[in-house]
C-alpha cells in the first residue's frame, strides 16, 4: 500500500503558488489545484519540460478538453484511499491507458494546450473523489527532498502546551477570532475546520504536517 505522505513534486524544484479558489474565467469558475510554471532559476517553462508521476499507479485517462487541454490522470490505491493525480495542460503524453507507472516515471511533457495562457502544469488532486489542494502536499515534498522534513507535533482536540499556543496564534494571524491560550478547545477546533476546508485540506480538525504547512 501506497503513503499518500511519499507523494513527490512532479517537477523537481520547480516554483509554484499556492492559487487555490482562485477566480477563472472571468468568476466563473474556482482553481482546483496547483500551477508549476517556473524553473528553479525563476525562467518560464520550456514546452516538453519533463513531468514526473507524483505516485506510483495505473494511468487511468490519456485524453484532452478545451479546458485542461490534454491531460493524464494516474490513478493509486493509498493509505487514506484512491488518489488520482491529473496533468494538465500537457504538450505530449508519454504513457497511455493501463500502463502501471512508478513514482518519478515520465508522463509527459508540460505544454499550453487548453484553457491556459502559458506553458505551465496544472496538477491536480483528489483523495476518493473529493478535490484536494496539492500546495501542501508539494511544500512538504519539496521539503522530504532536501531533507529538510520538520517533525511538528500533531495536534487535535485536547491538546495543550506551548504548540497548540503557536498554532493558535498563526490562525488569530488568519483572520480567525480565537484565544491564544494553549488549549486545543471546540473554538479552535472550528478554526482549524474552517481553515482546512478554506485551502482544499481534509477538514478533521486534527493538525498535521498538511496543515501546518498551509498555515505557514
Amino acid at each position: 500500500m501506497t503513503a499518500i505522505s511519499e507523494l513527490i513534486n512532479p517537477m523537481p524544484g520547480c516554483r509554484y503558488k499556492d492559487t487555490w479558489l482562485a477566480p477563472r474565467l472571468g468568476g466563473a469558475s474556482k482553481h482546483y489545484g496547483c500551477d508549476i510554471s517556473r524553473l528553479p532559476d525563476g525562467k518560464l517553462i520550456p514546452y516538453d519540460y519533463p513531468i514526473k508521476a507524483c505516485l506510483p499507479g495505473t494511468v487511468e485517462k490519456v485524453s484532452r478538453n478545451w479546458r485542461a487541454g490534454n491531460f493524464v490522470w494516474i490513478l493509486t490505491e493509498t493509505d487514506k484511499g484512491a488518489v488520482i493525480t491529473s496533468y494538465c495542460h500537457l504538450n505530449s503524453f508519454a504513457v497511455k491507458r493501463g500502463d502501471r507507472v512508478e513514482k518519478g516515471e515520465l508522463v509527459g511533457g508540460a505544454g499550453n494546450t487548453g484553457n491556459s495562457s502559458t506553458v505551465h502544469l496544472h496538477l491536480a488532486i483528489t483523495i476518493n473523489g473529493r478535490r484536494v489542494n496539492p500546495y501542501p502536499y508539494l511544500i512538504e515534498a519539496d521539503k522530504r527532498a532536501r531533507g529538510e522534513q520538520e517533525v511538528q507535533p500533531l495536534l487535535k482536540y485536547g491538546s495543550r502546551g506551548g504548540e497548540v499556543r503557536q498554532l493558535q496564534s498563526l490562525l488569530i494571524e488568519e483572520g480567525y477570532r480565537i484565544k491564544a491560550d494553549g488549549i486545543f478547545g471546540k473554538a479552535t477546533r472550528a478554526a482549524v475546520q474552517k481553515f482546512q476546508k478554506s485551502k482544499g485540506l481534509i477538514a478533521d480538525g486534527i493538525v498535521g504536517p498538511l496543515t501546518w504547512a498551509a498555515l505557514k
